[in-house]
């Protein structure tokens, strides 16, 4: 999973775009979107990951 440590949106934006397309460009589209989006909300929903 990835995070941000951001705190709020005036001093320190949340910008996981960045991370995102390092991750599609090392590993791949479908790994960013696990990680990024799938296991995030499996874990909200107490879903197994």
């Amino acid at each position: 999973m990835v995070a941000t440590d951001s705190h709020n949106l005036g001093d320190r934006k949340p910008n996981l775009k960045e991370a995102f397309q390092f991750v599609v460009k090392k590993y791949s589209k479908e790994y960013a979107k696990k990680i990024f989006e799938d296991n995030p909300k499996r874990i909200i929903l107490n879903e197994s990951i």
